[in-house]
């Protein structure tokens, strides 16, 4: 456990401004095999993402190996000052702008240009609460494989009565909807004392 946290760690502490800040409340919930990172916006790695509030991770416990069936496996919520519902456009925007970054920024081999991030979302259904929108997103792996992968996302956009706030939920995984990891992604959830519906 020591291992992942200390891996987690340096692969996303040095292209953040804030780690592991104990400021900012988790506001993601999730068993204790899941390390946990903290990122402040604006992001250092994507400054082009332009909201204030701070990015809460959960990594799955095999998230960094290629065989592991949680290979890439993590969720994460965006507690920012988001009044209004983000659109298919926005969440598509914001991905590229985010996985661009984060690959160029780990990327080591200078004499590469890092292939683009590709985002594709569709809005699956919504509640008073809860909107849903599931996609793929294509992106160069400069962590892991050196090559491109293709990530399925399941966004849940929550509206949070006692902040006045949306929080956009993302969890993620090569692997399809149908498969046995997404059933431990769905463990994941917002914590109730921070989001009161």
């Amino acid at each position: 456990m020591k291992n992942i946290i200390l891996a987690t760690t340096l692969l996303f502490c040095s292209y953040t401004t804030v780690c592991q800040d104990k400021e900012h409340n988790d506001v993601l919930v999730a068993d204790s095999t899941w390390s946990k990172e903290i990122i402040k916006f604006p992001l250092g790695f994507a400054p082009g993402i332009k909201y204030q509030g701070y990015e809460d991770l959960r990594f799955a416990e095999g998230w960094k190996r290629k065989n592991s069936p949680d290979f890439w496996t993590y969720a994460f919520v965006w507690n920012i000052d988001l009044k209004r519902e983000l659109t298919q456009k926005e969440l598509e925007s914001d991905l590229e702008l985010y996985f661009d970054g984060l690959m160029n920024a780990v990327n080591k081999d200078k004499d590469l240009e890092v292939p683009k991030t590709m985002a594709l979302f569709i809005k699956e259904r919504s509640s008073e609460d809860i909107s849903k929108f599931i996609g793929k997103v294509r992106v160069y792996d400069a962590f892991h494989t050196k090559e491109i992968i293709i990530l399925h996302i399941l966004v849940e956009s929550h509206y949070c009565k006692n902040t006045k706030a949306f929080m956009p939920l993302f969890k993620l995984s090569p692997k399809p909807f149908e498969n046995d990891v997404w059933h431990k992604l769905n463990q994941v959830k917002l914590n109730s004392n921070t989001c009161k519906y």
